[in-house]
């Protein structure tokens, strides 16, 4: 029986790797096509940091430097396209002074990079073959066949790496180092300055006095930030909390601005820099939802039901024991569930952020039968 499962998905693995192979192939085309426009906002605006000016208020005009110019930038719009933190922003400061078509397939390179990466960090935090095998089919299957794993390298954009943060943060707690909680909170700490929606995983293990991981995870935040005010400076900090705000106004109100016609058909060696592929982009946060049947929802009450729903949460887990996986998994749902109420647009690229609570799944799907159904256990 045994065997047989084992051929059977040695079978299916073959056939999910040819269609990576597939899905790698198609991503390749793409980024030669396309200039991914919104890695394109995240280097225009690493550059801004770098020459000190404003990465989220700075409007380009006749005069500027052609590396300045985000082509998709709305001239209209009192801010820019770039919405990532000032601390994202340096990770990308070492690459400001490499031609543009150049970056675009560095950073093809770094997605798929931190893409496998991530299942491999999962995978090795079992002992069982079959897991580890199970855990790529179902994660190559699932992310690497979909359009939006498609959309997002195309675009350029960067949830891989916070999955790759999350995925390194499971894979050091459950190694065998003797501060495993705490090196791994630190890192943590490090990665909610990149993504502050990650700070739920800090919250659900606070929750289970988990006090080694959020006093790493206090460390880490707190040296991160201070590191980063080193590099840039609070200003950068304030400019990119009001642009977040005006973010959210337009996308209450529904703004829509008129494109921007720029006279340069070629930019940094690429000539569709303006191009999208063709595959469909829907936005499906909770707040547009609600818009388009006439229901207009503010931030503040989007962000209350979030907070009701988290300490609900919160209130049933506590009277259950779990795991420390399975306290993780409970914060990547959140994490993952957050976006959805977040005032921003939430397009198809955000579902990678579901690869932990896959993987996860799949290494804790024996344990969470009994915390579920104890006595059948």
């Amino acid at each position: 029986m045994n065997q047989n499962k084992d051929l059977i998905l040695n079978v299916l693995l073959i056939f999910v790797v040819f269609i990576t192979i597939t899905g790698f192939l198609q991503d390749i085309s793409n980024t030669m096509k396309f200039g991914g426009v919104d890695l394109r906002n995240r280097v225009v605006g690493a550059r801004l940091l770098k020459a000190d000016f404003d990465p989220y208020f700075f409007k380009w005009k006749q005069g500027d430097p052609l590396e300045l110019l985000d082509p998709r930038d709305r001239m209209e719009n009192e801010v820019n396209m770039v919405t990532v933190t000032p601390a994202t922003l340096l990770l990308l400061s070492p690459f400001t002074k490499i031609r543009y078509n150049l970056q675009r397939f560095i950073w093809f390179a770094l997605q798929w990079l931190l893409f496998l990466s991530s299942i491999y960090l999962f995978v090795n935090t079992s002992d069982s073959s079959y897991d580890k095998k199970f855990i790529w089919l179902l994660c190559l299957f699932f992310i690497d066949s979909s359009l939006f794993w498609r959309l997002h390298v195309e675009r350029g954009q960067i949830y891989i790496f916070y999955v790759f943060m999350i995925s390194l943060v499971y894979f050091i707690i459950h190694s065998k180092l003797s501060s495993a909680k705490l090196i791994s909170g630190i890192v943590l700490g490090i990665a909610i300055i990149f993504r502050p929606t990650l700070v739920l995983i800090a919250l659900t293990f606070l929750i289970f006095k988990n006090w080694k991981f959020i006093i790493g995870t206090l460390i880490g935040s707190v040296a991160a930030f201070v590191s980063s005010l080193l590099l840039v400076d609070w200003q950068d900090w304030q400019s990119y909390f009001n642009a977040m705000k005006i973010h959210a106004n337009n996308h209450l109100s529904n703004i829509q601005f008129a494109e921007s016609n720029y006279p340069y058909t070629n930019i940094e060696g690429i000539g569709n820099l303006y191009g999208l592929a063709n595959i469909p982009v829907l936005d499906t946060s909770l707040q547009f939802l609600l818009k388009s049947i006439g229901i207009r929802v503010s931030e503040e009450i989007l962000m209350f039901i979030l907070l009701m729903i988290i300490v609900t949460v919160f209130l049933i887990l506590r009277k259950i024991y779990l795991t420390t996986s399975q306290i993780f998994l409970t914060g990547c749902v959140l994490i993952f569930l957050a976006d959805f109420f977040l005032p921003a647009a939430r397009f198809p690229y955000n579902n990678v952020m579901f690869l932990p609570v896959l993987a996860i799944l799949i290494l804790e799907r024996n344990n969470l039968l009994e915390v579920f159904n104890p006595d059948e256990h």
